[in-house]
């Protein structure tokens, strides 16, 4: 039988070790890894040129913006920015514009994305204001059938219908999604905090002492109020872009205790302090915050040693306009990352600080678990025989430094511009379809698959 695509001379990560040989690819799906003398003849041959051919990444926290905040991102954009990043699926977070938080809200999104997406997209989806508990658990199942693959929870601000200073209220959200089969990704900052912290920067500037305390104690006491009231449940909870030391610490402890509680760290987190906020000023207000040196390095280590369950890039577009101010009050908080996910990880591969085996951990098999990715339908997270072909082939060696005027992205700026890396995605491939070739998107929109909860 030939194939639609066979992948020569390449080195091929499998589950027991990097393999060399080929792969070929038929109605986009993996037909067989093996070596090039067993392999079918295919209508295209690639040839990888001893490069590592990797499992397609997935970026668990990404903004697509689009909708009525298209200015800052659409879905082509920002999934055209994920395949030039060799990231093969994307997890949209619900907070745009309409907010994503019923059936119908969640089904327009998901047309809207429709035929327009490079890469694979699956939804996240606020909670809706409900407060009777078998409303409550109809209304989320409901909207998990429509295809929500994971509900987000903002302790920072107010998102979507459950009030957030009611405990009462997050234990019902917890127990709903996990009647429906769900985790829960939860923005870590407590907004009295927040509300303190506003405060203290218009009094004592944006990088003071005191209010550095002030902005860690908004996302260590959330964090420690999660674990209160997820050690009450049997919910999954995963916390998003932990930031501080003291943050992941607690996270450690509770999972040693058996809490069924996973986390991210973002490599803004991992690799920039507020030494470079304080040079970049509003461009590099993120959220939660840079944090001082002591901090990063603490994330760094712990993300080497296996202490993180994923990395992803929290991309948050914005218009230039908007980041631009004259005070980092006035400024939107977040970045463009999906472009520089991979080669900044790959750098730190180079360095010696994370193993292959690590990456691969951190950005597919991991995410593909924690967010039922791993199973069927889609059997997203590594390569073998029969599974949905989603792959990156990546040079090691690859020498460049960001440049954001070259993203695909509609965000041309980045607080890593200028960053030197080694390493770079070269081909990008999805559902068996070569989407990005050398920087450059070579295929049509609608090759990525909208991915929903299996019902």
């Amino acid at each position: 039988m030939t194939a639609d695509l066979r992948i020569k001379n390449a080195r091929i990560y499998t589950e027991i070790g990097i393999f060399e040989g080929g792969i070929t690819i038929k109605d986009g799906t993996i037909q067989k890894i093996g070596k090039e003398g067993s392999l079918e003849p295919a209508v295209k041959d690639l040839d990888a040129k001893g490069l590592l051919v990797l499992p397609g990444p997935i970026d668990a926290h990404v903004h697509l913006r689009d909708q009525e905040l298209s200015y800052k991102e659409e879905f082509a954009s920002g999934t055209a920015a994920a395949a030039c990043g060799g990231i093969t699926t994307v997890l949209d977070m619900p907070n745009n514009d309409p907010l994503t938080a019923t059936q119908e809200a969640l089904r327009k999104r998901m047309e809207a994305a429709s035929g327009r997406i490079f890469v694979n997209v699956g939804f996240y989806s606020a909670f809706p204001k409900v407060s009777d508990r078998s409303k409550a658990f109809k209304i989320v199942r409901a909207i998990v059938e429509e295809g929500a693959l994971a509900f987000k929870l903002f302790l920072s601000q107010q998102v979507g219908g459950i009030p957030i200073d009611d405990d009462n209220e997050l234990m019902l959200a917890f127990e709903a999604a996990e009647n429906a089969g769900v985790p829960v990704a939860i923005h870590a900052e407590d907004r009295r905090e927040l509300m303190k912290a506003q405060d203290v920067a218009r009094s004592f500037g944006a990088f003071s002492p005191r209010l550095q305390r002030i902005l860690k104690k908004a996302e260590i006491s959330a964090i420690e109020r999660v674990i209160r009231l997820a050690s009450k449940t049997t919910a999954r909870i995963h916390i998003c872009h932990v930031s501080t030391e003291g943050g992941l610490q607690r996270i450690l402890s509770a999972k040693k205790e058996g809490l069924k509680l996973t986390c991210e760290v973002t490599p803004h987190h991992m690799l920039l302090s507020t030494t470079m906020a304080r040079r970049l000023g509003s461009l590099s207000k993120v959220s939660p915050p840079l944090r001082p040196y002591r901090d990063v390095k603490f994330l760094r280590n712990a993300v080497g040693e296996g202490l993180v369950d994923i990395i992803a890039s929290d991309h948050a577009p914005h218009a230039l306009s908007e980041k631009l101010c004259e005070s980092m009050e006035d400024a939107k908080p977040g970045f463009p990352g999906l472009e520089i996910l991979l080669p900044i990880l790959l750098t730190e591969v180079a360095k010696g600080r994370l193993t292959i085996t690590r990456f691969v951990e951190l950005t597919s098999k991991r995410p593909a678990s924690i967010f039922n990715l791993d199973l069927q339908p889609h059997n997203l997270g590594s390569l073998e025989n029969g599974r949905p072909a989603n792959l990156v082939i990546v040079d090691l060696k690859r020498e460049e430094r960001i440049d954001p005027s070259r993203f695909k992205s509609k965000a041309h700026y980045s607080p890593f511009q200028g960053h030197r890396t080694i390493g770079k995605p070269i081909v990008t491939i999805v559902n068996g379809t070569i989407v990005m070739e050398n920087g450059e998107i070579v295929s049509s929109p609608g090759i990525g698959k909208i991915l929903r909860k299996q019902r």
